[in-house]
């Protein structure tokens, strides 16, 4: 049994008009979004003009010190934690 298939309606120049700014429309909203997300990121990873505060600054030091030893046993252990340890474990044992 064959299929039946209604015949295209042609479309008036006016409509393709129509068609073709509205996709246009659309693509111009879609780009703007994106710029708009993209201005966002960029402003949350800038960094901003103005100097930190001075108690910003030395918590932002005290913080790096911390990351710094992020890779040894306990979170935050410098070199002399880690002796300090050693020497009373070894006080205990």
């Amino acid at each position: 049994m064959s299929e039946i298939r209604p015949e295209p309606v042609p479309t008036s120049p006016l409509e393709r008009a129509v068609r073709g700014a509205l996709i246009k429309l659309a693509a111009l909203a879609a780009l703007a979004v994106c710029a708009v997300i993209g201005l966002g990121v960029l402003a949350l990873v800038a960094p901003s003009g103005a100097p930190p505060a001075p108690e910003v600054a030395a918590f932002r030091a005290a913080d790096g010190q911390i990351v710094a030893w992020s890779g040894k046993a306990g979170f935050g252990n410098t070199p002399e934690a880690a002796a300090l340890a050693e020497e009373l474990t070894a006080l205990t044992t």
